[in-house]
């Protein structure tokens, strides 16, 4: 199931509510995008950076698997080599 479901609303609100106060504000003084999300129980109303961490925190491992699954091609550190270009082409 996907983060962003109806079965998750409660958890969602939850940690909504913890990041809200992380930053200093209650649900009632907090910024627009966050409010609006807190009160419609949506994570698509937040803006994307905070969604991201939404995302990551409901699926910590995701980056693993994702190299595990051969879907993300760097990896931090690792330098690949861009091919060549040829004559006439660039």
């Amino acid at each position: 199931m996907g983060c962003n479901e109806p079965v998750h609303r409660e958890e969602f609100l939850a940690w909504l509510k913890e990041r809200i106060e992380a930053c200093g504000h209650t649900v009632n003084d907090a910024p627009d995008y966050m409010r609006d999300a807190y009160l419609s129980g949506n994570p698509k109303d937040l803006i994307q950076l905070v969604w991201t961490e939404w995302f990551d925190y409901m699926n910590a491992d995701w980056q693993a698997r994702a190299y595990a699954e051969g879907g993300m091609r760097d990896r931090y550190g690792e330098r690949h080599e861009l091919p060549k270009l040829r004559r006439g082409y660039n």
